[in-house]
C-alpha cells in the first residue's frame, strides 16, 4: 500500500519494487484454502490478514488476480463466525470490506449486505462500537469499513489512471 501511495503522489519506482511486494503477498497464502497470513505458510493466516492481502494485490494492479480470488473464496466460507467472534473483528472487517470492494462483483454485493445488515446492530445508543481495542478504534474502523463503496482516498479507487497505458489499457502494476 505505501508503494501504491507512494506511486500516486509522483515517486518514481522501479516496476520490480512492485513485482516484489506481489511475490512477497503470494508468498504468504496458504494454498490447501487460499488464506494469507504476514509471512510465508507458517500457519498464521487469517479472514483479517486475507482481506489485507486481496486489498494490496489489487492496488499493486493484479485486478482479479487467482490468488486473491481464492483469498476471498476463504473470507466468503468463513466471515461470518471469524469477524464476529475472531480475534480483530474490527480491523478484519475494514480489511476485508476494502479487498472485497476491490473485487467487485458477487463477494463484495454478498459481504456488504451482511456488513451494515450485521454492525449496524451492534452500534451502541450513544453511537459508538466496541470491542477488543476500545470504542474509539472500533467505532473508527466500523465507519471507515462503512465508507468503502465512497471511495474517499484516491488510493482506494477502483479505476485509478497510474495502472492504465495511455490506450487505457491495464498494465498489470
Amino acid at each position: 500500500m505505501a508503494l501504491r501511495s507512494a506511486r500516486l503522489n509522483g515517486a518514481v519506482l522501479p516496476d520490480d519494487a512492485i513485482e516484489k511486494a506481489v511475490l512477497y503477498i503470494k508468498r504468504a497464502q496458504r494454498a490447501s484454502d487460499g488464506a494469507f497470513g504476514y509471512q510465508g505458510d507458517n500457519g498464521q493466516h487469517a479472514e483479517t490478514l486475507t482481506g489485507a492481502a486481496i486489498l494490496c494485490l489489487e492496488l499493486c494492479g493484479r485486478h482479479l488476480d487467482p490468488d486473491a480470488l481464492k483469498g476471498a473464496q476463504f473470507v466468503r466460507k468463513t466471515y461470518q463466525r471469524s469477524l464476529l467472534g475472531g480475534d480483530h473483528p474490527y480491523y478484519g472487517l475494514y480489511y476485508t470490506a476494502q479487498g472485497l470492494f476491490q473485487l467487485g462483483g458477487e463477494q463484495w454485493r454478498e459481504f456488504e449486505s451482511w456488513m451494515y445488515a450485521t454492525y449496524m446492530k451492534k452500534q451502541q445508543p450513544d453511537g459508538c462500537w466496541n470491542g477488543e481495542n476500545g470504542s474509539v478504534y472500533c467505532t473508527s474502523m466500523a465507519v471507515l469499513a462503512f465508507a468503502v463503496p465512497y471511495r474517499m482516498l484516491p488510493i482506494y479507487q477502483r479505476d485509478e489512471t497510474v495502472d492504465v497505458n495511455e490506450k487505457g489499457e491495464e498494465t498489470g502494476k
